[in-house]
């Protein structure tokens, strides 16, 4: 498999309860229950990658994460930022990102290996529609209210066809 783009750069974040307070960055989930939904390893990312002593907390569905870290069971969800922004913006209150951006993510468009021509089309097409504002209206429709900080959005630098 090969793939064109990325179409989008996100990051892994935090979501938290609304009013949680001492969760700034990823360091202060020290000491945190952090969930973790099964087939994600973003929770265990935060433990050994970025060595934080936090314990994680496994689930079945994003849906079980929500339900956690409403009730205080857990304190926190990580994953990757538009994930976490969607969750947030479907609650309409009661959870906010903590907008800490880290372990960028590069989400590109899977394809038949070997189809430059392909690839190349793709991206064009990728490109017109940052270029055209196209991204930008797109992102800000569905991410705006989620308290996602969106920031400038431009043409993310593409991996190449070859």
């Amino acid at each position: 498999m090969a793939f064109a783009g990325p179409y989008h750069l996100s990051y892994q974040d935090i979501l938290v309860r609304e009013g949680t307070s001492g969760i700034a960055n990823v360091r202060d989930l020290k000491g945190r229950r952090i969930c973790e939904v099964q087939g994600s390893n973003a929770a265990q990312r935060v433990v050994d990658e970025r060595r934080i002593d936090a314990s994680v907390v496994p689930v079945a569905t994003y849906d079980e994460c929500m339900s956690m870290l409403k009730s205080g069971r857990i304190d926190a969800i990580t994953t990757n930022d538009v994930i976490l922004a969607g969750l947030a913006a479907r609650e309409r209150g009661g959870v906010r990102l903590v907008n800490t951006q880290f372990n960028e993510q590069r989400t590109g468009v899977g394809m038949r290996r070997g189809d430059v021509e392909g690839c190349e089309r793709v991206n064009r097409a990728i490109t017109d529609m940052y270029q055209d504002g196209t991204a930008a209206r797109l992102l800000g429709k569905w991410f705006g209210r989620s308290g996602l900080t969106l920031g400038k959005v431009t043409v993310p630098q593409f991996e190449g066809c070859s």
